[in-house]
This record gives C-alpha cells, sequence and structure tokens, in this order.
C-alpha cells in the first residue's frame, strides 16, 4: 500500500481534464524520444505547439518534419 491520499478513479474526471493541451504534451515528449524520427510525431507537435501559441516549437516541429521528408506537403 502506498501512504498519503488516493485519487479515487472517476471516469468523467478523466474523460474531460482542466488542461488538455498539457496532457497531449505529457504524451508527446516521450513519443519524440521514441519515435522521433517519424514525421507524423513532428506534425502532431506542430499541431499542439500551434494551438498553445508556441511559435518557436512550431518552427521547429517544422524544421524536424522538413528534415525528414522533404517532399511531405
Amino acid at each position: 500500500e502506498t501512504s498519503g491520499p488516493r485519487e479515487e478513479l472517476v471516469p468523467e474526471k478523466l474523460e474531460r481534464v482542466e488542461n488538455p493541451l498539457e496532457e497531449a504534451i505529457k504524451f508527446l515528449i516521450p513519443l519524440k524520444n521514441l519515435i522521433g524520427d517519424d514525421i507524423e510525431t513532428h506534425l502532431l507537435a506542430f499541431e499542439i505547439y500551434f494551438r498553445k501559441g508556441k511559435f518557436l516549437l512550431m518552427l521547429q516541429s517544422v524544421k524536424r518534419a522538413f528534415a525528414i521528408n522533404r517532399n511531405n506537403p
């Protein structure tokens, strides 16, 4: 057993997170580490950073995607 308060798993709470973009970034970081050579990873990163308004990270994602495949629109 673990000590400390236990958080109850409520499906409705898990379904509607307060900060969905922050949760997306939590999944994106390991994804970039595991399959950083896949263009889809960087296109997904661009989409997330676009929605957050992180322009430098958007540019970084586009540059990495372009380096992987110059012919992808």
